[in-house]
């Protein structure tokens, strides 16, 4: 997975509509979270402080080659370190120990109780869950991990053909979320997301013609209330219960 320039200002923006924090915040990422920025973004968005303290992973090279993103910088920051210069204390979990250092957790399956005891501030799934062929159970696993005042960020394929298991659509975010004591903070589909980044408004219910090839979902949801997960009523069918004649949604 990854965070290019775009998911990283969305990061910043949580941050801000999140409680105040004593000490550094606590974030967890399903899937280690390539940074796919530069520098000269980097320092846009953070500042000298953050950009001037960077470190980049030596094994950069293979990682853009495996991201196809050469073009836009020859260095990797290191993930882990980054997110402690913008506050966070970052845990990565995944299904396997890709880099070395990640929390094993299989998302098809409900999570330990040892980590959900403690919630976390920011929930990050930069391209995980398409990858979960039980996908409603890996979504309500990462929503009990966002505690109340925190966010979760999806960074989802609508148009990846073959990508992952599913390609994603902005009712399912809209409808999970909003039944399950959330509200949505952004919810847009975006195209060319590392290099030219291209934003488009896309409804939460009604039909829309398809996107550009390869574009992704980007969705920002913030913990508003405490409640047990739910399984949604998609929303089409909640509102209309009888299907009476009607405008098509």
């Amino acid at each position: 997975m990854s965070l290019p320039a775009l998911s990283l200002e969305l990061i910043r923006s949580m941050a801000e509509r999140m409680p105040p924090s004593a000490g550094p915040r606590r974030a967890i990422s399903f899937g280690y979270p390539d940074i796919l920025a530069s520098e000269d973004q980097l320092f846009e968005l953070f500042g000298n402080e953050v950009s001037r303290e960077l470190r980049f992973r030596p094994d950069s090279e293979s990682i853009l080659k495996w991201h196809s993103a050469a073009a836009l910088t020859n260095r990797i920051v290191e993930s882990r370190h980054f997110f402690s210069l913008i506050g966070y204390d970052l845990t990565i979990a995944d299904i396997a120990r890709v880099r070395g250092d990640e929390v094993l957790v299989d998302l098809n399956e409900p999570l330990e109780p040892a980590l959900t005891a403690q919630p976390f501030d920011l929930v990050i799934d930069g391209g995980t869950a398409e990858h979960c062929f039980n996908i409603g159970q890996a979504f309500k696993n990462m929503a009990e991990l966002v505690k109340l005042g925190g966010c979760i960020l999806h960074i989802n394929p609508a148009a990846m053909f073959n990508h992952g298991f599913y390609n994603l659509n902005p009712t399912l975010y809209n409808d999970f979320y909003t039944e399950n004591g959330f509200t949505m903070l952004f919810l847009k589909a975006a195209a060319n997301m590392v290099e030219a980044p291209q934003l488009i408004d896309v409804p939460t219910r009604a039909r829309f013609k398809q996107l550009p090839v390869s574009a992704s979902i980007l969705c920002v949801a913030q913990r508003v209330s405490q409640q047990p997960v739910r399984w949604p009523m998609q929303a089409k069918y909640r509102l209309n219960p009888t299907q009476t004649a009607g405008p098509r949604p």
